[in-house]
């Protein structure tokens, strides 16, 4: 137990350095790196592994420890380049399970609904009675219902990326008064509040809308692409983003994200939460790599970016305000 320990906390160093070096550090920051790198053989193994699948999720050559200084000279011109999302995981997904750690392990002979949930900040992978895996994000609920002509997942809540066997049986995940049928595929399937988004990286899905009466339309996604039906509204089809694929890893990505977008993704990490003590605060542009789950160290990025201020409630909550404004609580002395 307490390997797993040291292996999970060398793992939250190496997103961290991740991090620092792909936002830009100086000198002495490289210098540090670099001591941390060859300090232990399970650094570099887990810092290698970790910018492996970041450049297979198409991040484009993420900083390497022998080229952090290049790839801080060429980060602007990467970040203007595409990207494959297609392949985004094709190279990666057995190191992204080697990242998550422990699994559950449902009993294969089982056909009973099952309930599997995580808890905040919590990324687990799940194998599923047919051999696909479903990773759970931060605060999601799915229950699984397999029969002998159906594999059916309702997501209740969250997010989930889906590995799906090869099998006759369909794989159908089922969302609000939705429906999403794969064959062998990789997708994510988001329910955030009453918003639905399909993500199609690998492979061939179609979304049903389900109930209302008539003949339900069908979406056919092509990979790369994602499927949004918010409430009522037409669902709209659009490309999804880099930043999208990244979050298995325990990492987020922002690329000219509304800053109150990236605050209510933030959030999904953590206990602790972020506030904007400005409506107009979110409108501000973050670009950027974070850890997930550090709400402080993404409050202090921001705050320095775009020369705010942080503020702290009662409550734990941390404040995004501007410098000029009044504090809502004393800060201690």
């Amino acid at each position: 137990m307490a390997f797993l320990r040291t292996r999970g906390r060398i793992r939250r160093e190496a997103a961290d350095w991740l991090s620092r070096l792909g936002g830009g550090a100086d000198e002495a920051g490289h210098a540090a790196f670099r001591r941390w790198y060859d300090a232990d053989p399970r650094h570099a193994e887990a810092y290698d592994r970790m910018a492996a699948i970041w450049s297979a999720a198409g991040r484009l050559h993420a900083p390497r420890a022998d080229m952090a200084d290049e790839e801080q000279a060429s980060r602007s011109s990467r970040r203007r380049a595409g990207f494959a999302l297609a392949a985004c995981l094709a190279g990666g997904i057995a190191l992204i399970s080697i990242l998550l750690g422990s699994r559950w392990l449902p009993d294969p002979a089982s056909d009973r609904a099952q309930s599997l949930a995580t808890v905040v900040g919590e990324i687990r992978e799940v194998v599923l009675p047919d051999g696909s895996r479903v990773v759970l994000d931060s605060g999601s609920h799915i229950e699984t219902r397999f029969t002998a002509s159906q594999r059916l997942l309702i997501l209740r809540d969250g997010r989930a990326r889906f590995f799906v066997a090869h099998e006759s049986r369909p794989f159908v995940v089922r969302a609000a008064s939705n429906e999403v049928t794969a064959t062998g595929t990789v997708f994510d399937v988001s329910l955030i509040q009453d918003r639905l988004a399909v993500l199609l990286i690998e492979g061939s899905v179609e979304v049903r809308r389900l109930g209302g009466g008539g003949e339900a339309a069908v979406h056919r996604l092509a990979a790369g692409h994602k499927l949004v039906i918010a409430g009522q509204a037409p669902a709209v089809s659009q490309r999804a983003t880099r930043g999208e694929t990244l979050w298995p890893t325990h990492m987020l990505e922002f690329d000219e994200t509304p800053l109150r977008e990236a605050v209510a993704l933030v959030n999904r990490y953590s206990r602790v939460q972020l506030a904007l003590g400005d409506e107009r605060i979110g409108n501000l542009r973050v670009s950027g790599a974070y850890r997930a789950g550090d709400v402080s160290g993404f409050a202090r990025s921001l705050a320095t970016a775009f020369h705010l201020r942080v503020d702290s409630r009662p409550d734990g909550t941390i404040v995004l305000v501007d410098p000029g404004a009044p504090r809502e609580t004393p800060l201690p002395r």
